[in-house]
């Protein structure tokens, strides 16, 4: 027998629940086909809605609807692992209705205490605060409109792991969908009546708001929750937030490099460095879009292998990761190396421009922080040693820290690279530590047999 100490809690409960999760691929390949269409759909909205506020409100304007959604987006964090353990509780409940309303029902509060969190951040950072960056920071009323509906869509973002768990995320895919092609239509009117900034704060936030407040809806009535389940739920509470604190870290280093490093950005430099970093950065996330969709298949992959035993399946899986990841790198970065300035010129109407230098960098940070992404996912099967989760957790501060010293010298692009040397850095400890672990439980599983 192999011994499952190299798995983590929530692939534990993963790989229990193995026979469940197998039983019907219908729901899987549904999902997997709306998720496809919704991230076209994503595409395309951002895609018109950014140079819509471009024309519209010009770089200054620009700057403060990309820094508003940036700043409230740090409070993501605020529910502190929970999307990570939600789904694997809610496979290891099973047909147990109780158990399932009382893992709802206890992450519902969390979710709900982490979106009240954001509107108060948000409003702290809008006024009391403000005068500590003045100069960096987007109108109150933008930041505001920002903060109240991603405290919706934190409140409600419980809907998003728990139908994932359900394997029902193609129904999370269409109300997506549905929310992108408003969020659009938003936009297109508040171009054509020049709203200010927080018009067009609260028209992207539709595309997010929409899916998670329609599935929540949909799932309090279909779980006939009481109010003997939420009296029930502090211990699952503590059980939550136990297996998804551990992986914080990684999480809020992420976070940190998309969002923070916009604001670092604004301190030192100026409104236009502040729209030519702020759109590449919405361009990453459109181009991690795509590659988001191989997240999830990686994760249960990885875990049902190593629960088997199944080593060399498992390593032929990793050098794939490895060597698809490599390509994507030089690939990725030499489009935007070549192209970049070309199509940024035409996608935001010649009101921001972007360099060859900096189009290179941004394409060396997307295509890094995909390969880490996916390597983490890989690797999410097996603990991490305490080096590798200090090296996880340090190097997107550290690469902040570095692009801000360097960012007045030699430009924006200076921020990109500095983000690029610190997911190397990512890649090669995760790498090391897949690699050392799976050749550590081969020779366990031998032992053992």
């Amino acid at each position: 027998m192999r011994d499952e100490g190299a798995l983590s809690p929530e692939l534990k409960t993963l790989a229990d629940g193995d026979a469940s999760l197998s039983a019907s691929l219908n729901p899987f390949a549904a999902s997997v086909a709306t998720g496809v269409f919704t991230k076209a759909i994503g595409f395309l909205n951002q895609l018109v809605s950014v140079p819509l506020v471009a024309l519209a409100l010009g770089p200054n304007g620009l700057s403060a609807v990309l820094l508003s959604v940036s700043v409230v987006s740090w409070f993501n964090l605020l529910p502190l692992g929970m999307q990570y353990a939600l789904p694997a509780e809610l496979i290891a409940a099973g047909s147990n209705r109780v158990r399932r309303r009382q893992i709802f029902a206890a992450a519902s509060i969390v979710y709900a205490f982490a979106g009240a969190g954001c509107f108060l951040g948000g409003l702290l950072i809008a006024y009391p605060l403000r005068h500590l960056l003045s100069n960096a920071l987007p109108p109150a009323a933008a930041l505001l409109a920002a903060a109240l509906l991603n405290g919706v869509y934190i409140c409600t973002w419980v809907s998003e792991p728990t139908l994932a768990a359900e394997r029902k995320t193609y129904l999370f895919n269409v109300a997506s969908a549905a929310g992108s092609i408003v969020s659009l239509a938003a936009s297109a009117l508040c171009f054509f009546l020049r709203w200010p900034a927080a018009a067009f704060v609260a028209a992207y936030f539709i595309s997010i708001v929409v899916p998670t407040v329609t599935t929540f809806i949909q799932l309090v009535r279909s779980s006939g929750l009481s109010r003997h389940d939420y009296k029930n739920a502090l211990p699952v509470m503590k059980g939550l937030l136990a297996s998804g604190i551990g992986m914080l870290p990684f999480q809020a280093s992420g976070t940190l490099k998309f969002h923070l490093s916009l604001l670092l950005v604004a301190i030192v430099s100026n409104t236009t460095a502040v729209a030519a970093f702020g759109s590449g950065m919405r361009l990453c996330a459109m181009s991690m879009s795509g590659v988001s969709i191989l997240f999830s298949p990686l994760l249960a992959e990885a875990g049902h292998l190593l629960a088997r035993g199944s080593y060399a399946a498992f390593r032929r899986l990793f050098v794939r990761v490895v060597c698809g990841g490599l390509l994507l790198c030089i690939l990725v970065t030499l489009f935007f190396a070549v192209l970049g300035p070309a199509l940024f010129q035409v996608w935001l109407s010649h009101v921001v421009t972007l360099d060859t230098r900096l189009c290179f960098w941004i394409g060396a940070f997307v295509s890094s922080f995909s390969v880490e992404l996916l390597l983490f996912n890989t690797g999410l099967a097996v603990p991490k040693s305490p080096l590798v989760t200090a090296l996880l957790s340090l190097e997107g501060p550290a690469a902040l820290a570095l692009g801000s010293l360097a960012v007045p010298l030699y430009g924006v692009s200076a921020m990109y690279g500095a983000l690029a040397a610190g997911n190397i850095v990512g890649c090669l400890a995760l790498s090391v530590q897949i690699r050392s672990e799976e050749h550590t439980s081969e020779l366990q599983s031998h032992h053992d047999l």
